[in-house]
């Protein structure tokens, strides 16, 4: 395993799993979202991301997450897996919730925040998470279906775990 490409909604595990299979294959890992923001957030030029992100598929050896379906189409042809994190929208909402006060609480800073990012909740991202499975699942299977076998959707923790563990 050289390439592997991880996507699914907030608080499925994404970022998680990414620092897994970096530090058990030595890869380097990538969090989209520090690519695509600017410290605050502010998103950057699509054209400066999408050849940031080519330059990332171009490399030997590296474990992205994130969910920029419209501009990762090289990571996608170059992936050896793909993980689609495929979690419910209750369990999704936990996480981030936990996720938001553990790291505002300072008990634990979340592995995929780049200095200059705090964390951020909003009813609006909430609703984003809410309407993932019915706006975003089907757009990132139909994309994602030519790639057949190397595709792997999970919808539990646990299976996830097992094909760690059993790679």
């Amino acid at each position: 395993m050289r390439r592997v490409m991880i996507v699914g909604m907030s608080g499925a595990g994404k970022s998680t799993l990414c620092r897994a299979i970096a530090d058990k294959f030595g890869l380097a890992r990538y969090h989209l979202d520090n690519i695509y923001h600017l410290p605050g957030w502010t998103a950057r030029p699509e054209d400066e991301v999408r050849q940031d992100f080519d330059d990332i598929a171009s490399r030997e050896a590296w474990v992205v997450d994130g969910n920029y379906r419209r501009m990762s189409g090289a990571l996608q042809e170059r992936a050896d897996f793909i993980v689609f994190l495929d979690s419910g929208r209750f369990y999704s909402i936990f996480q981030i919730l936990k996720r938001f006060a553990l790291h505002r609480l300072g008990i634990k800073r979340r592995v995929d925040l780049a200095a200059g990012f705090n964390e951020k909740m909003s009813i609006s991202f909430i609703m984003w998470v809410w309407k993932w499975p019915s706006q975003n699942k089907q757009r990132w299977l139909t994309q994602l279906a030519p790639y057949g076998d190397k595709v792997k959707i999970f919808d539990n923790r646990r299976d996830v775990r097992a094909w760690l563990e059993s790679l």
